[in-house]
Order: C-alpha cells, then structure tokens, then sequence
C-alpha cells in the first residue's frame, strides 16, 4: 500500500471518527460537561435572597386613587424588583382600562448610585385622545406606585424604545422626580 493511499485511508477514518462523535453529542449519546460549578452556586445564591413582598399599586380612576395590593419576589437587585414592580403596575392599568392599549416594559434600569431609574416602554402610555391631565395622572400613579414601594430611587427617565419619550403636552426631555408634581 502506497503511503497516499495509507494517508488518505487516515483521513477518511478520521472523517468517521469525528462525524461519529459529533452526531453522539448531538443526540445526547455523549454528554460534554464543564465546570460550571460557580455559575450554579452563583444562582443557588441569587435565589435563595428573594422574599415574598406585599405590594401597592397606585391608579387614578373616578376622580380619586384607588390601590391594589399584591405580593412579588423582591430581592436584592434594585433593577429586577423595580422590573416586577412596573409590569404588575401595566398588568393593573390595563385591567382598570387606565391604559387603552397592551405596554410592555422592554428594560428597567438603575443607575450606580441608585437615585435614577429608566424605564423604557415598547410604546407610549398615552392613547392620543387624552388630555394632558389624564396623562399626567397616568404618570403620577406609576410615580407613587414605584415611591409607596422602592427606596432608594429619587428620579424616573421615561424611554419609548430606548429613546426619550415623545409627547406634545408632556416633557420627558429630563428624569421626573419620583415625587411627582401633583399634591397627594
């Protein structure tokens, strides 16, 4: 046998080998496993620091506010807890019919120093047709659901997909004060 066809003979069996072997993992016959053991204790560690929190979400409704209470995991992540926060405040307001249309909250985010929040929404909160009086009061109300129940943050920054909120009665230029601009 001449050594080319011995070399091309090893590398037709090598070709069957590692297709054989690739084919195995992809069917789970062979299970390559590597160490992850810190990932696994770093998230046993994260879920362990949730507790069961009672809630308030605040909403405008008949000319007065009305609450609602609920419980959600809180944990030590200021940007999670406000994430948890905001989506059970849009779940309330759309049930109550505060908010026309289905909003999402795409992220929820809290600067370094934990006094500024950002919060970027797939869309406006406002239906076109409403007065600027509405849409303040939908602002107040997510204002004073996030001051009854997160410490710590002392400004809101509304975003539409990652960009600054766009409203023609409304200026979303700068971050809100959490106290809002209405007396409670």
């Amino acid at each position: 046998m001449s050594l080319k066809k011995l070399g091309y003979s090893l590398l037709a069996l090598a070709s069957f080998v590692a297709g054989l072997v690739l084919i195995s993992i992809q069917k789970n016959f062979i299970i390559l496993n590597f160490n992850t053991t810190k990932l696994a204790n770093h998230q046993t560690q994260t879920q362990t620091n949730f507790t069961k929190k009672n809630i308030t979400l605040w909403f405008w409704q008949n000319e007065q506010w009305h609450s609602e209470q609920t419980i959600i995991l809180w944990g030590q992540d200021s940007a999670n807890n406000l994430t948890s926060l905001v989506q059970n405040w849009l779940a309330l307001a759309t049930e109550e019919q505060i908010i026309k249309n289905k909003i999402n909250l795409q992220a929820a985010l809290v600067s370094k120093n934990e006094q500024t929040a950002y919060l970027s929404f797939g869309n406006t909160l406002f239906n076109k047709n409403l007065s600027t009086y509405q849409k303040l009061l939908i602002i107040e109300s997510l204002l004073k659901t996030i001051r009854t129940n997160q410490t710590g943050i002392q400004e809101i920054q509304f975003l539409v997909q990652h960009q600054i909120m766009q409203d023609s009665q409304l200026d979303f230029a700068n971050p809100w004060p959490i106290t809002g601009f209405l007396k409670n």
